[in-house]
């Protein structure tokens, strides 16, 4: 408790106080890969009942910096799943569309099969992870990055 108590700053429990780490502390990653071609694979259709929630989501990840406009010579198919429950505001508040209606929570999915396929697997490691990562062999280690992104 006391260590949550001592970061909560840095915590985000909502989109508007989530962001991506800034360049001078991380600098953007290259991601190696093996020679081939570039893709344009179409999303899967979305069914019309859910363009607002799409849209929402998209919206979202766009204001926090986890997707951005593009005009690149990828693209990856994107999806929704829905996930148990429904969405919910910031004080708790079922969130409802436009005909009244609770909205059910669901998940952007970016299907990275294509990249992940082209990727060499490994080749971004520092080089000492394997040496700073045996110091804590054995250790209990609890981490509470990526719980409220969703894993994006």
């Amino acid at each position: 408790m006391e260590v949550l108590y001592n970061r909560e700053a840095a915590i985000a429990f909502d989109s508007t106080a989530k962001g991506r780490i800034h360049e001078d502390i991380e600098p953007p990653h290259i991601i190696p890969t093996i020679p081939h071609k570039s893709w344009q694979t179409p999303s899967l259709t979305i069914p019309a009942g859910l363009h607002e929630v799409s849209t929402r989501i998209l919206q979202d990840r766009l204001a926090c910096g986890t997707i951005e406009r593009s005009f690149g010579p990828y693209q990856n198919p994107w999806f929704l799943v829905e996930k148990p429950g429904y969405e919910k505001d910031e004080e708790g508040n079922f969130l409802e569309s436009l005909d009244g209606k609770s909205i059910k929570h669901y998940r952007l999915i970016n299907s990275a099969q294509r990249i992940n396929a082209v990727s060499i697997r490994d080749a971004s490691l520092s080089p000492g992870a394997n040496e700073y990562s045996q110091r804590f062999a054995g250790y209990p280690l609890i981490s509470l990055i990526e719980r409220f992104s969703g894993y994006d």
